[in-house]
């Protein structure tokens, strides 16, 4: 083992003030290399000029010989159908015209659930035609227009117009689209024949036999999005009505009843209306009356 003579403390010192005045003498050389100007030589070159683009047919060609581990799916491109082009014309215009505003409610169904599970086979039977939740939402509808005429409306300029019949347009979903046949007189029939009025124009409507005046003169609108599933959903309004009533699914929740919890079939019901015509107190009333109608059933099926 070999064995290096130890320093004196003076000695120490003095080699780390040397060693730090030679890093101090190298900075200071790099700092003015850094800070001097460009040699001549250097001074002439020119900047690099960006490559030109490349011509989209020499992209085309590359892309094409381009392979992907997972290539993405294939898009198509289709027109619109003329059905399709004036459904958009007709939602672009009804947005562009009337301020939307949107009022959402619970109705408790039990009671008119309860009533056609009962009877639906018994009304079958005698009348030849199923029985839906359908009737009871136009009854409904057809009990809060009378209470709230304003609901049954529209605009002409600056002029409401109040009309005396209620004509109730149900949105019927097709394979291609979707059309709202219309219910004349709704107030006028029971739910015999708005069942059997409802689904004639359902059937002529799929299998496109509708007459053109069996979709006009609406003055009230109902949609079904509940039909497919949905909770609710905030329709747009066709025009020239001033509102629209949206129906969720119906479904089976647990309920606070006088402070008991119960299981009760539930529905939300949302309505779309025109701010121009209907302010939030009218349409809240409108549809507490549905509400009302629909909890405290009364009409019988048979």
């Amino acid at each position: 083992m070999i064995l290096l003579p130890c320093q004196a403390p003076a000695q120490v010192g003095a080699s780390a003030n040397k060693t730090s005045k030679r890093i101090s003498r190298v900075a200071s050389r790099r700092r003015r290399k850094l800070a001097s100007p460009a040699p001549r030589n250097m001074r002439r070159l020119r900047p690099l000029r960006s490559a030109p683009p490349a011509h989209p047919r020499r992209l085309l060609s590359q892309a094409a010989r381009c392979t992907w581990l997972s290539s993405p799916p294939c898009r198509a491109k289709k027109p619109m159908s003329i059905m399709r082009q004036r459904i958009a014309e007709h939602m672009i215009a009804s947005k562009r015209v009337s301020p939307h505003v949107y009022s959402v409610d619970e109705i408790d169904m039990t009671k008119v659930a309860s009533l056609r599970a009962k009877g639906k086979d018994e009304f079958e039977k005698r009348y030849e035609t199923k029985l839906t939740f359908m009737p009871f939402f136009v009854k409904a509808a057809v009990a809060g227009l009378r209470a709230f005429p304003t609901m049954n409306a529209s605009l002409d300029g600056t002029n409401v117009i109040l009309h005396k019949e209620i004509n109730i347009g149900i949105a019927v979903a097709l394979d291609w689209g979707l059309i709202v046949p219309v219910i004349k007189n709704a107030d006028e029939k029971n739910l015999l024949g708005i069942q059997r009025n409802l689904n004639d124009l359902a059937e002529r409507a799929r299998t496109k036999k509708l007459k053109p005046e069996e979709v006009q003169e609406g003055t009230f609108s109902i949609t079904n999005p509940g039909v497919f599933g949905g909770l609710f959903g905030l329709p747009v309004i066709s025009q020239p009505n001033v509102g629209i009533l949206g129906l969720g699914a119906i479904e089976k929740r647990p309920v606070v009843i006088n402070d008991s919890i119960a299981i009760r079939s539930m529905c939300y019901v949302t309505l779309s209306y025109d701010h121009r015509v209907v302010d939030g107190a009218i349409a809240h009333q409108f549809l507490h009356k549905v509400k009302e109608t629909l909890e405290n059933w009364s009409e019988p099926l048979l």
